[in-house]
């Protein structure tokens, strides 16, 4: 959706799914282990931060990108920077001191002591039991990447575009099965969006921070 909008600026987002626990989407996210010396951003100067390889965009293109428009995207200042094929096994460097720090995704909705929802701290702490959620410090969190959006043409007619968004923000409570249909893997209905919310997607599309 971003890169068609921005190549033509001829559709716009008019919903999203949410998840069982109502969340929109997703963010990057930096664990250290909780009693590291990465409490910072800053604190990553020197040291090692795994990241998953390309072309991974939550975890990797997202927030290279978002950090470097925070002052972050000289070379050397977010610390050396390791592929991994996937957060977990970046923290498993982490455990065993071949990283300083990860960059994993979660959804930051639900309940904190399981890792929330979905993403990396549910994985390390309730599927794979590599930690607990006091081992983990969340140093830093992206801008929402928001769950994939229905889009509209933005030259149909105001009144047909109305129709469509209240046809989904209504559809699980008037037609479970028809839901299930459109969307057969988030759970908690639709929600309305706007563009703020693609402006993680958009600086990655863009090049902005780059």
């Amino acid at each position: 959706f971003v890169t068609l909008d921005q190549a033509c600026k001829c559709v716009e987002a008019v919903a999203v799914p949410r998840d069982q626990e109502g969340a929109l989407g997703v963010f990057a996210v930096l664990l250290a282990p909780r009693d590291g010396a990465v409490r910072s951003l800053s604190d990553l100067k020197g040291r090692v931060l795994a990241v998953p390889r390309e072309p991974a965009t939550t975890t990797r293109a997202v927030p290279l990108a978002q950090l470097a428009v925070q002052g972050f995207g000289e070379p050397g200042a977010l610390g050396t920077l390791r592929d991994v094929d996937n957060p977990v096994d970046g923290w498993r460097l982490v455990l065993n001191g071949e990283a300083d720090a990860v960059m994993g995704w979660s959804s930051l909705q639900g309940e904190a002591s399981t890792g929330y929802s979905l993403g990396t701290l549910n994985h390390l702490i309730e599927q794979t039991g590599l930690a607990e959620r006091d081992d983990i410090r969340v140093v830093w969190t992206s801008r929402i990447v928001p769950h994939g959006p229905h889009v509209i043409r933005t030259d149909l007619p105001t009144e047909l575009k109305e129709t469509i968004k209240r046809f989904l923000l209504d559809l699980k409570n008037t037609d479970i099965l028809a839901y299930d249909a459109v969307e057969p893997h988030l759970s908690g209905g639709f929600s309305e969006v706007g563009p703020n919310d693609f402006i993680a997607l958009t600086r990655v599309v863009t090049g902005q921070g780059q």
